[in-house]
């Protein structure tokens, strides 16, 4: 079992997933039923969270009040280490699965209405300029506020988290995930009750996993830095679909196999509590940054991009399906409860554009932005606040290991924060009201009004 685990951990080391900041402690290799309880907790969890929040009839996501409960337990000293303990291997597992499950996002934009051609332009423009307001605001505030280096994060579970990333490497993880899926579709087609997409969807589950492992495998590291496995997957599910039976045929793959993908999403959200128990010493010793970036910064910047794409006369849904662009995929897919306004076919797409602007246009964006003399904690914040986990990609790819280790904890601490203002009403009326045009105080702007693209 050492071998294993040293195997595993060389592994972990080889695709960049270990560095000087996040390094791994010796912890037993956990067994398959420690990780499968640990990931019937957190399905239950999420599940139990969402019963209890109907009963009281209030409208939050509940992956998201989940996770907080759990970061609320988890940042007890005394209780986050057993915590850690019986659910960070299925903790890991989960996370490394995140990819796979995240693949369907992308392929909204394949059945729904384009915008008009001459606004494309506008929106790439819009959606650049928000990448770098966001880089150089979050990366200035963190500058200005860090304390010292952060420390090092032990993490117990790197074994888990490398044979996670194994598994989906791996031409047998292929194989069965098509034989089982095309299988039990077949059993399936024999009841009369399912509609297709139900009965397709275990298929299109095995030939969605299949793709990604085949991205994995085959798709060069320089290609990866901008085109990770799961959006190449994405492309090649688009063509093939698209090619089997046009867009009837990827909707039936998102009504089925794609749901079902996405509803698996909720509980791996609610593993992101524990790094308030893994990453405590770093969230004490950069408190003022973290609730300067969160409570300050971040609002501001939302309501400055809405109001930058209101002056621009682009429609009031583009502008606010673009905003969650810079929050991790996973989260920015509960913003919609909040904000209606925004659509959510359109913010996979949206955190796609973010993550392949940073990681095509790195060192330019950091130097353009000034933060290239800063702090790496800084870099860190700017690129992770924007580009989430393709900018932590994009980081360890250009040697910057303690940025990429700093845009680890910022994406989930900031990406939370997001999401929690977009379900404060007052905070997303407002927000809505800025992309559709109107001042904060309800009066109209003269320029969007008279805007012939509105």
């Amino acid at each position: 079992m050492d071998g294993l685990r040293r195997g595993l951990l060389r592994h972990a080391a080889s695709r960049g997933l270990r560095s000087r900041f996040l390094c791994s402690a010796a912890a037993p290799t956990p067994t398959v039923a420690h990780v499968l309880g640990g990931a019937v907790f957190f399905a239950a969890a999420e599940r139990g969270t969402a019963h209890a929040l109907a009963a009281c009839d209030l409208r939050l996501p509940p992956s998201i009040t989940a996770l907080c409960a759990l970061g609320a337990l988890s940042s007890i000293p005394a209780l986050g280490g057993p915590l850690n303990a019986a659910l960070g291997p299925a903790a890991a597992w989960m996370r490394g699965a995140l990819p796979v499950l995240l693949v369907p996002a992308f392929l909204f934009p394949a059945v729904v209405e384009m915008p008009p051609s001459e606004q494309l332009p506008v929106l790439a423009f819009f959606g650049a300029a928000g990448v770098v307001a966001t880089v150089a605001a979050t990366g200035h505030t963190a500058a200005a506020l860090v304390r010292a280096a952060p420390p090092l994060v032990v993490d117990a579970h790197a074994a888990s988290a490398a044979a996670a990333s194994a598994l989906l490497s791996s031409r047998r993880t292929a194989a069965l995930a098509l034989v089982g899926g095309a299988a039990l579709s077949a059993a399936l087609s024999q009841v009369a009750g399912p509609s297709r997409a139900a009965c397709m969807a275990p298929a299109y589950v095995g030939v969605t996993v299949a793709a990604y492992v085949a991205a994995a495998r085959a798709l060069p590291a320089a290609v990866k830095k901008f085109c990770p496995p799961n959006v190449g997957c994405a492309i090649v599910l688009a063509l093939f679909f698209s090619a089997w039976g046009g867009s009837e045929e990827v909707r039936c793959y998102l009504d089925g196999a794609g749901a079902a993908l996405l509803v698996a999403v909720q509980p791996c959200m609610v593993t992101l509590g524990l790094y308030a128990h893994t990453h405590r010493a770093v969230l004490v010793q950069q408190r003022v940054a973290l609730l300067a970036l969160c409570a300050v910064t971040c609002p501001l910047l939302l309501f400055g991009l809405g109001a930058a794409g209101a002056a621009l006369g682009l429609p009031a849904e583009n502008v606010a399906s673009f905003l969650p662009a810079s929050t991790t995929t996973g989260l920015a897919l509960l913003m919609p409860s909040g904000m209606p306004l925004a659509k959510q076919e359109w913010i996979a797409a949206g955190t796609a554009f973010n993550s392949g602007v940073v990681q095509l246009t790195l060192p330019l964006l950091l130097t353009g932005t000034a933060l290239a003399s800063r702090s790496a904690f800084a870099r860190g914040v700017g690129i992770g606040c924007t580009a989430h986990v393709g900018g932590m990609v994009a980081l360890l790819a250009a040697g910057e290991t303690a940025a990429a280790d700093a845009a680890a904890v910022v994406l989930v601490v900031v990406g939370v924060a997001r999401s929690l203002l977009i379900q404060f009403p007052p905070f997303s009326r407002a927000l809505a009201g800025v992309c559709e045009g109107r001042t904060p105080w309800g009066g109209d702007d003269e320029r969007r009004r008279g805007s012939p693209t509105t």
